[in-house]
C-alpha cells in the first residue's frame, strides 16, 4: 500500500509545486491544461473504461455519459439556488467532482495494489493515475487563487490529497468480490 498512498500524496504535491513556479503561472496554465486532458483521456479510454466494460457491459457507456453531464447539470442547479456566479458554483461543484474522482482514483489505485492480479504487478496504472493527478492539482490550485490565495488554494489541494489517500486505504481493505463496485467507480471516473 505504501507505493499507491505515495503516489497519490506525491502527485498532489508535484501539482502544488507545480502551481507555484515563481512568475510562470500564466503561462503555464495552457500546456498544464493540455497535459491534464492528455493524461486524464489515456487513463479513461485506455483503462478504466475497458475496465468497467469487462464487468458492466454496454451500461458502461450509459455511466459514463452520465459522468460527464451531472457536474454541469450541478453547476447549474447550485448557481440558481446559492444566488452565486455561475461559473463560482461551477468551479465548487467541479472541486466536489474531483474529490470524489480522486477517492475512485485511490479505490482504484489501492485494489490493484493489494490483490493478486494474475502473478502481476498494476505498479503502470497507479503511476498513470498518479501522473495524472499532477496537472490536475496544479489547475486546482491555480483555479482557486494560485499565490495570491495560498491559504485557499492549498486547502483545496490538501482536500485532494486527502481524498486520494483515503481512496487507497479504502482501496487496499476491499476484498477481490469488489470487482462489480469498481467497475462502476471506473465507468464514472
Amino acid at each position: 500500500m505504501l507505493i499507491p498512498l505515495s503516489a497519490a500524496l506525491g502527485s498532489v504535491v508535484l501539482g502544488v509545486l507545480l502551481a507555484f513556479v515563481p512568475g510562470r503561472q500564466e503561462s503555464m496554465l495552457g500546456p498544464i491544461r493540455s497535459f491534464a486532458l492528455t493524461a486524464s483521456l489515456a487513463v479513461v479510454f485506455m483503462h478504466l473504461l475497458p475496465e468497467a466494460y469487462e464487468v458492466l457491459g454496454v451500461a458502461t457507456f450509459a455511466v459514463f455519459v452520465a459522468g460527464l453531464l451531472l457536474p454541469s447539470l450541478l453547476g447549474a442547479v447550485a448557481g440558481k439556488l446559492a444566488g452565486a456566479s455561475r461559473a463560482r458554483a461551477g468551479l465548487e461543484v467541479g472541486y466536489a467532482g474531483l474529490l470524489l474522482h480522486h477517492i475512485g482514483d485511490g479505490l482504484s489505485m489501492g485494489a490493484l495494489s493489494e490483490h493478486d492480479h494474475g502473478g502481476h504487478g498494476h505498479v503502470d496504472v497507479v503511476l498513470a493515475l498518479a501522473a495524472h493527478t499532477v496537472p490536475v492539482a496544479a489547475m486546482v490550485v491555480l483555479a482557486f487563487g494560485g499565490a495570491s490565495r495560498k491559504k485557499e488554494s492549498g486547502l483545496r489541494a490538501l482536500g485532494l490529497g486527502v481524498s486520494g489517500g483515503a481512496g487507497v486505504v479504502l482501496g487496499g481493505a476491499v476484498s477481490a468480490g469488489f470487482a462489480a463496485a469498481t467497475a462502476w467507480v471506473a465507468a464514472l471516473t
